[in-house]
């Protein structure tokens, strides 16, 4: 085979994030060839900081040789910050899968477009179970502290701040 059948592809997938890792998940098991490109590494226990201020390690600002996993794209009206690494945003918030509270999906802003809950509910549902969702095994310092902590004003929006019941 030469150099560049080896370069053939039926899908080219940027970003290895959740959205990109299913869909090329899916187009793998039907026979496609599928190629995921992602701008950042594959990290191991070493590349997470040990501390806050390690920013080299926390950032992915290129010019500044900081070659860590958050991205932060600023724009007029909005912050963005995304995973930059295998597994993209997931690094981000920490592998978790929520699914909102109620108010959420019924906040002003968007309810009267129609019942969220209702629409998205069967995506949720297929997604922690393509995913393998579970609860968190166990706490952490942080963990425990967060539930001592009041929630944040995101709570108030439907966000969850609750943490996963420890396994027994």
């Amino acid at each position: 085979m030469s150099r560049t059948e080896n370069l053939d592809y039926d899908y080219i997938i940027i970003g290895s994030g959740f959205g990109g890792a299913v869909s090329a998940l899916r187009l793998a098991e039907k026979g496609y060839r599928v190629l995921v490109l992602e701008k950042g590494k594959r990290l191991t226990e070493k590349d997470f900081p040990k501390r806050n201020w390690n920013l080299k390690k926390w950032l992915w600002l290129p010019a500044l040789r900081f070659f860590g996993f958050f991205r932060i794209v600023f724009f007029k009206h909005i912050t963005i910050l995304s995973g930059a690494g295998v597994g993209g945003g997931s690094l981000v918030y920490a592998n978790c899968l929520q699914v909102p509270k109620l108010e959420f999906f019924r906040a002003k802003s968007w309810a009267y477009l129609a019942d969220w809950e209702q629409e998205l509910k069967g995506f949720y549902d297929t997604s922690l179970h393509m995913l393998g969702a579970v609860p968190n095994p166990r706490f952490e310092t942080g963990d425990l502290a967060l539930r001592r902590t009041p929630p944040p004003s995101s709570a108030r929006i439907g966000l969850p701040c609750r943490s996963a019941p420890p396994a027994s």
